[in-house]
C-alpha cells in the first residue's frame, strides 16, 4: 500500500506529531510551538497521501492527466533541472539562526519556511525522475503542487513584505520614517514600470532583481528587530510646564524630595477652584483629592457618596493643573500617589 516516497512523509508526520506531544509536556503546552508541530504533522501527512495517490515515481495518475502518449521514456542518467531550493534552504537556515538569537517569532517563521523548502526540494527530486524530458517533469510537478504553491507563496510574500516594512517603520523616528516610506515607494514604482515594459527582461536579470529585493527586505527587517521600536512620546508629555497667568489657582502643592511644601490647604465651599501640582521627585506621581458629594435618591433624600479628583501621572519637573469643586464643608485628604497607587505623602483640604 505504502510507496517508497510516502514512507518518508508518513514517518516525518509521526515524528512531528510525537515532537508536538513531547514539546507540549515539556513546555506546559505552550501553544505556539505545539500548534506549529501539529500543523507540520498534518501537512507532511497530506503530502504522504498525495504521493500514495500518485504511486510514487510511476506517476500513473499524472501521466493520464497530461496524456499517456506524451510521456517520454524514463532516463536514469538524465541531468536534473536547475533548482532554487538548495540556496533557499541555506537562506532560511540562516534566518532561523538569526531568529533564535533575536526574536522567537522570527525563529518560528524560519522553521516553518525551512520545512516548506525541504518539502519542495523533495518533490522537485521526485519529479526529475519522471522522465528524461524536463518540460514533462515540470508539468508533472506543476500538476501536483501548483494548487498549493501559488496561494501559500502569495500569502508568504505579502506577510514578509508587511513584517519587514513594519519593523523598519517602527525603528525609525518620525521624520526618517516619512523619507524611507517615500524612497521605498518610489523604488517599488520604478521596479513595476521596468517589469511591465513590452520588452521583457531576461529571466536571469529578473531572478537577480527579485533575489536582491528579498535580501534588502530581509536586511531591513533584521536591522529593525535589532534596533527595536522607537520611543513614542505621548501628547500629554509634550505639554508645557507653564500655567497661564489668568488661571484661577487657589493653591500650589509642590512635592519635592519626598516632602510637601504645604500640609494643609483651604478651599471655598461650592466654588470652582484650581490647584497647581508641581512634581519634583524622581518617578511619576499624581495629586489625588478624596471628598464627598450628595446624591439624590428616588425618595427625594440625599446620601453622601465618595468623590475623587486626580491629575494624570507626571514625571519629575512636570506641572499639572487640577480643577475641583467641593460642595460639602469638612476636612478632606489629599494624597500624592506613585504609579502603583501607593501614598508618598498626604495632607489636608479644609472646606469651611
Amino acid at each position: 500500500m505504502f510507496t517508497t516516497g510516502s514512507k518518508l512523509y508518513f514517518g516525518a508526520a509521526v515524528a512531528a506529531f510525537a515532537g508536538a506531544i513531547v514539546y507540549g509536556i515539556g513546555s506546559g503546552w505552550e501553544m505556539a510551538g505545539v500548534m506549529m508541530l501539529f500543523s507540520m504533522s498534518l501537512a507532511v501527512a497530506f503530502l504522504g497521501g498525495v504521493v500514495v495517490a500518485f504511486r510514487d515515481n510511476t506517476l500513473p495518475v499524472a501521466a493520464e492527466a497530461i496524456g499517456a502518449d506524451a510521456r517520454p521514456a524514463v532516463d536514469d542518467g538524465a541531468v536534473p533541472a536547475n533548482s532554487p531550493w538548495p540556496i533557499l534552504a541555506a537562506g532560511t537556515a540562516a534566518l532561523t539562526a538569526v531568529g533564535a538569537a533575536l526574536d522567537k517569532s522570527l525563529f518560528y517563521v524560519g522553521i516553518a519556511l525551512l520545512v516548506g523548502v525541504a518539502l519542495e526540494w523533495i518533490i522537485q527530486g521526485w519529479a526529475d525522475r519522471a522522465s528524461a524530458d524536463r518540460a514533462y517533469n515540470n508539468a508533472v510537478r506543476g500538476r501536483l503542487v501548483h494548487p498549493l504553491e501559488f496561494p501559500i507563496l502569495g500569502a508568504l510574500v505579502v506577510g514578509f513584505v508587511i513584517f519587514t516594512f513594519s519593523r523598519l517603520m517602527l525603528a525609525l523616528d518620525e521624520s526618517a520614517a516619512v523619507v524611507a516610506f517615500v524612497l521605498i515607494g518610489s523604488a517599488v514604482l520604478v521596479a513595476a514600470v521596468l517589469l511591465g515594459r513590452p520588452a521583457r527582461m531576461s529571466r536571469n536579470v529578473l531572478g537577480v532583481t527579485l533575489a536582491t529585493g528579498v535580501a534588502v527586505l530581509l536586511a531591513v527587517g533584521i536591522v529593525g528587530l535589532v534596533r527595536g521600536a522607537r520611543t513614542v512620546t505621548l501628547e500629554t508629555e509634550k505639554t508645557s510646564n507653564a500655567v497661564g497667568d489668568k488661571s484661577n489657582t487657589a493653591a500650589t502643592i509642590r512635592f519635592d524630595g519626598g516632602s510637601l511644601n504645604v500640609a494643609q490647604i483651604v478651599l471655598p465651599k461650592a466654588n470652582p477652584s484650581g490647584l497647581l501640582f508641581r512634581q519634583g521627585t524622581p518617578g511619576k506621581h499624581r495629586l489625588v483629592i478624596e471628598s464627598i458629594v450628595p446624591e439624590k435618591q428616588s425618595d427625594g433624600s440625599f446620601i453622601d457618596k465618595p468623590a475623587t479628583y486626580q491629575t494624570d501621572l507626571i514625571g519629575q519637573g512636570k506641572t499639572a493643573y487640577l480643577f475641583v469643586r467641593l460642595v460639602r464643608s469638612g476636612t478632606f485628604t489629599f494624597t500624592i500617589q506613585d504609579e502603583a497607587g501607593a501614598a508618598a505623602a498626604t495632607g489636608k483640604v479644609v472646606v469651611p
